[in-house]
């Protein structure tokens, strides 16, 4: 089998473990006996925890970004419209991949500002990239928006896109971990709240 393959398998099996038990649960010893190898095998692989859970998450960044980047190929229509379809979009295929929106949210939880675990530099800077390709699309819309007149923002664009991805990614997370309790806390599906808050920000920004 090739090195890449036995990585990949590796990441699979982590995949499942970290959707089972969280991440702070999780260990290298469990990660091993789901992928069917030693954990001196798996050493070879992975330095530590951290290291197979920064290599889950760029796995499941690429996905996310590419298909962020298919959608955005494939829209039409003017920029306000081009925003509706994107968010909606994302949108439906956050609530089909909530597995992958509840890994980021352990993510976040595991390596909080608290935490003493130092990512290396390089890596924090390609994790940063990664993040950023949302913003970036989100930019293109708006500018589209504002030249054909359709989109008028009054928020400082540089304040609002990152407010608007970041607060997305809250709610999705916080769906992907309380879905159940949010119906009965509110009375409401949380899919009618996030449309709603999606509308919120078409409103903000429709001319």
């Amino acid at each position: 089998m090739k090195e890449n393959s036995k990585q990949e398998i590796i990441i699979d099996r982590a995949k499942e473990v970290f959707d089972e038990m969280g991440i702070a649960a999780s260990t290298m010893h469990i990660i091993a006996d789901r992928a069917g190898i030693s954990r001196r095998t798996l050493y070879r692989y992975f330095q530590s925890k951290e290291d197979v859970v920064f290599h889950v998450l760029m796995d499941y960044m690429k996905v996310w970004n590419d298909v962020q980047q298919d959608i955005y190929g494939k829209i039409e229509g003017n920029g306000i419209e081009k925003m509706e379809a994107l968010l909606y979009a994302l949108m439906h295929f956050m609530m089909d991949h909530l597995y992958m929106i509840k890994f980021m949210a352990h993510y976040d939880f595991y390596f909080r500002d608290a935490s003493e675990f130092s990512m290396d530099v390089m890596l924090d800077e390609q994790l940063n990239q990664s993040f950023h390709v949302s913003d970036s699309i989100f930019y293109e819309i708006v500018a589209t928006g504002q030249k054909d007149g359709s989109i008028s923002l009054k928020e400082d664009v540089n304040v609002f896109i990152p407010t608007m991805t970041n607060l997305l990614w809250i709610f999705g997370k916080d769906i992907s971990l309380r879905e159940n309790h949010l119906n009965k806390e509110f009375g409401i599906s949380p899919i009618e709240m996030f449309k709603c808050q999606l509308r919120v920000y078409l409103e903000t920004l429709r001319a």
